[in-house]
């Protein structure tokens, strides 16, 4: 988790925006680091940049609301930025620690956006707590997830939050292996 971080931090830095960051879109090297792919739909982010960019062809489960309905939030178009790819990391987060997709149980894209925008968001799985899934990461992930733009923490201030709310699930050592995967979540 903190490698996808790490890595968003790093394209954020120089300015890109990932734009469809979701767990299919993370790689694994041979040496077992994290590494972001599918750079497709990135673009690079000016303040004053306008263009003219669809949802088709994001993944609307992953997508942050003003993608999905930018008059809501007073924009002119769908413009993929620095804390759409922090929403996006927040479901991330979810498919880490549960093995499935967020809102995997509407199979209707109308569905799943009709729950992004009222404000609806996955459930925390009590399962997952085992797995590291403590309340510290459950809370910045939260903070993430938030519907107002300017409420969600950039990525670089999340990086140093993780390690921290992380160290325990470390000094664990191995983890305990879930009977069932995906967990089953509500």
């Amino acid at each position: 988790i903190s490698e996808v971080a790490q890595a968003l931090s790093y394209l954020h830095k120089l300015g890109v925006v990932h734009g469809d960051l979701k767990g299919s879109n993370i790689l694994v090297n041979e040496t077992g680091s994290a590494c972001l792919g599918e750079f497709g739909l990135a673009s690079l982010s000016y303040q004053n940049m306008l263009t003219t960019m669809s949802i088709k062809g994001r993944s609307m489960r992953w997508a942050a609301p003003e993608l999905l309905n930018p008059d809501l939030f007073g924009l002119q178009h769908v413009i993929p930025t620095l804390f759409s790819d922090v929403f996006s990391f927040r479901h991330v987060i979810w498919e880490i620690f549960t093995g499935g997709y967020p809102f995997h149980r509407h199979k209707s894209a109308a569905v799943v956006i009709l729950n992004i925008m009222r404000g609806d968001r996955p459930q925390r799985p009590r399962q997952a707590t085992t797995l590291g899934y403590y309340d510290d990461v459950w809370a910045l992930t939260e903070e993430c997830w938030q519907h107002a733009i300017d409420k969600r923490p950039h990525v670089s201030d999340i990086i140093p939050r993780l390690h921290a709310a992380l160290e325990v699930f470390d000094a664990l050592g191995e983890l305990p292996v879930p009977e069932t995967w995906p967990l089953e979540v509500d």
